[in-house]
């Protein structure tokens, strides 16, 4: 009988610990940026700037002022205005709008868009980490793979797959926020491996701590920096900045 009680105990300690694992992962990432019982991220608007690093020096410079805007789960609009001195685009404003299904670029010499395609169902990397939310999201299985120091903080490194690909995201788990992101992406028949680094962790007035300084590494490399000038959360922003594109969808 004993034997038999102490095996049972075993079975459920295989099958909870995973399970238990999963949780508390997915625990960590659902409640990013809201350390202190804060309502979720339902909205946003981000001002930055991105510094592009040339392809022969690596020196670094402006190559965009951007604006985007969040609303949840996945719409998204960007308006970027162009940095490119003497070239024939400098100064010009490009806006692209999402919706988790659309995707539609327009310049600003023009009504229509200049490019329309099926959105991808992922997030664009100067974005707050894990806020925008897709349908396929539903099949991620999230981990705790372990811990790692960085910048001198015990964080979370966590795994999420769906399917045949996977992300790693490390955590701060005491301030509820990421401080590394690594992904693979396909290029034609190579693999690239694409890396975020999280720096400058300020704290918004209603007590999030955030990411202001993105450094974004393609296969080990510095290729574009991104520092945020401005940004505010839950605004209940207006549902006409994502709607220019609804004509173009018959």
């Amino acid at each position: 009988m004993k034997i038999k009680f102490l095996l049972a105990i075993s079975l459920v300690f295989l099958f909870t610990v995973p399970v238990l694992a999963q949780n508390n992962a997915k625990k960590i990432l659902d409640r990013l940026y809201c350390p202190s019982g804060q309502m979720p991220v339902q909205d946003a608007v981000i001002e930055l700037e991105e510094m592009s690093a040339d392809g022969s020096t690596g020196k670094m410079s402006l190559s965009s002022k951007d604006k985007i805007y969040f609303k949840k789960n996945c719409r998204i609009r960007i308006d970027v205005v162009i940095s490119d001195p003497g070239g024939q685009l400098d100064g010009r404003q490009m806006t692209i709008i999402r919706d988790g299904t659309h995707a539609f670029h327009y310049l600003s010499t023009g009504q229509y868009p200049v490019k329309k395609k099926l959105d991808i169902p992922s997030a664009p990397l100067n974005m707050l980490f894990g806020v925008m939310q897709y349908p396929q999201d539903a099949a991620n299985t999230y981990s705790i793979v372990g811990t790692e120091v960085i910048d001198g903080v015990k964080t979370a490194k966590i795994s999420i797959k769906n399917g045949s690909s996977e992300k790693t995201v490390w955590v701060d788990p005491k301030r509820l926020v990421p401080l590394k992101l690594e992904l693979e992406s396909q290029k034609g028949k190579d693999k690239v491996k694409k890396t975020v680094v999280y720096k400058e962790i300020g704290m918004t007035k209603d007590g999030r701590y955030i990411p202001m300084k993105l450094e974004k590494y393609t296969n080990g490399t510095l290729t574009e920096l991104i520092v945020y000038k401005a940004l505010v959360i839950n605004t209940d922003i207006n549902d006409d900045l994502f709607t220019p594109m609804e004509k173009f969808l018959k």
